[in-house]
């Protein structure tokens, strides 16, 4: 269409109505596709980080006698992220059409404080956690900084007296009418299919109610 409206310009024939109709019509396609699909990535994200949010506050409550952090905590974390954001968020079908099969890196880590990262983190690929799964065995297919989790590892990430946990992911989303406008419109919209959006969330104290976060 955009080759055909710049051929329909420099022709002296060229009817400058329905030039100025065929332009609006893809400047209406373009600027509408963006919307819709800026809208709704807004909304999944907000989904999304809103079950981090959960998955946090669950995981906090996994503390020792003295008040800090076991390493449960981040199975915890991971476990009730992907519960609560695959039946909530994650449909199968087109809206999961940007991953097939969905595998996203999981990174929780330790806190010090609010905003202080420890020296621990747990990291695991989305696809390697089941509905069935406990947190023992997430946590044997978890690493810790690139190894894996075992008893003495556990007990150092109580040493440290850890105080907060943090989830950090990237998620991905497919655009719906973006592609489509800028393939009508000439361009390749290949690289507009998906959009990537970054969750974050964190907690260092439980002030929710037991099991709100099912």
């Amino acid at each position: 269409m955009f080759n055909y409206l710049k051929r329909k310009m420099k022709e002296d024939k060229g009817n400058a109505v329905i030039v100025l109709g065929f332009v609006l019509i893809m400047a209406t396609l373009l600027v509408g596709g963006m919307l819709l699909d800026v809208s709704k990535a807004y909304q999944m994200k907000s989904s999304y980080h809103d079950s981090a949010l959960k998955a946090t506050q669950a995981a906090v409550r996994h503390q020792n006698s003295s008040g800090f952090l076991k390493a449960e905590a981040a199975a915890e974390a991971i476990r009730v992220y992907e519960n609560v954001s695959r039946p909530s968020v994650i449909k199968e079908g087109y809206m999961s059409a940007c991953s097939l099969p969905r595998n996203v890196k999981i990174t929780v880590y330790f806190m010090k404080d609010e905003f202080t990262r420890g020296s621990h983190r747990i990291t695991i690929n989305s696809n390697q956690v089941n509905n069935y799964d406990s947190l023992d065995s997430i946590l044997s297919k978890a690493r810790v900084n690139g190894l894996t989790i075992t008893n003495s590892r556990r007990n150092s990430i109580e040493a440290y007296k850890y105080t907060g946990i943090e989830m950090e992911l990237y998620e991905t989303t497919p655009n719906v009418l973006l592609p489509s406008a800028l393939t009508i419109s000439g361009s390749d919209g290949d690289d507009m299919r998906c959009q990537k959006i970054g969750v974050k969330a964190g907690a260092s104290q439980y002030i929710g109610e037991s099991g709100k976060y099912h």
